[in-house]
């Protein structure tokens, strides 16, 4: 029986510990949500023409869909926007539809890509979905 009343641990023990304690610091960081506001270009295709859009967005929580000229059937829209997390907004519009949409987003240098995860506003879908180029 040894005489020494230490207890010994195997040498994974420390490195365990703080690989925990590095996970719990990091986990209780919070991140900030991404700005997105600002001036964005964009495209919308009706029967087979490209019309040049404009989406204004705010950092508070305002979307404005501008056409630059004129689409037979559209004009400006406007929508509110809010973070659920870093990857995801809810959008919602009174003009369009009564209803609120979660949409995925991500931002690639200046590239904004939007798209509906779970909205069934079709009108909203068609004029939001796809990629937006920052001015």
């Amino acid at each position: 029986m040894p005489s020494s009343s230490k207890i010994q641990f195997p040498i994974k023990f420390p490195a365990l510990f703080l690989f925990t304690v590095c996970l719990l610091l990091l986990s209780s960081c919070k991140k900030e949500n991404t700005s997105i506001s600002g001036t964005y270009k964009g495209f919308f295709n009706d029967s087979g023409t490209q019309y040049e859009i404009e989406l204004l967005i705010t950092d508070d929580g305002k979307m404005e869909w501008i056409p630059l000229r004129q689409i037979p059937g559209y004009s400006s829209s406007t929508f509110q926007y809010s973070f659920i997390d870093n990857l995801q907004v809810t959008i919602t519009d009174n003009s369009l539809c009564a209803f609120s949409g979660i949409w995925v987003y991500s931002i690639d240098n200046r590239v904004l890509k939007l798209m509906a995860a779970k909205d069934a506003c079709a009108a909203r879908i068609a004029l939001l979905t796809g990629e937006w180029t920052r001015k």
